[in-house]
């Protein structure tokens, strides 16, 4: 097998491949917007710029555990479109402070994790209305 790779002209290729299986990159994110101060809605809205040298596989944003994936939304700037990436996650069932992170996954596996910073989560449902009298039809009507 080494002997046909060497005479081969898929030598370079197989070099490349085996040193790219094994390359790390950095990931930068930068947090654009997320939850911050008070939440009084169900859901908390993340939007992150990400830059790396490789193709991000997947972007995901949690809060104690749960975890939503950000869907790729380019942004235009001029005449470039910058690489953003936003969702929201559902807070149903949660109420107090929390910390939110965001977690980058390029193609190869390389790994990045951002605290999105701390904020509270109120939980201030509509009031629901219950008449309880009169009954339907128990009062004349015109």
């Amino acid at each position: 097998m080494k002997t046909f790779l060497r005479k081969s002209l898929l030598a370079p290729l197989a070099f490349a491949f085996c040193s790219l299986s094994t390359a790390y990159s950095d990931i930068s994110i930068e947090v654009v917007s997320s939850p911050g101060g008070e939440i009084i809605g169900p859901t908390a809205f993340f939007e992150v710029g990400i830059e790396s040298e490789f193709e991000i596989a997947s972007v995901t944003a949690s809060v104690e555990g749960r975890e939503a994936l950000l869907e790729y939304k380019p942004v235009p700037w001029g005449p470039v479109l910058l690489p953003r990436w936003s969702g929201s996650l559902d807070l149903e069932g949660l109420s107090g402070e929390f910390n939110g992170s965001v977690t980058a996954v390029d193609v190869l596996g390389n790994k990045q994790t951002v605290e999105t910073g701390s904020f509270t989560y109120v939980v201030d449902n509509p009031p629901e209305l219950i008449i309880t009298s009169p009954y339907h039809y128990s009062v004349a009507t015109p």
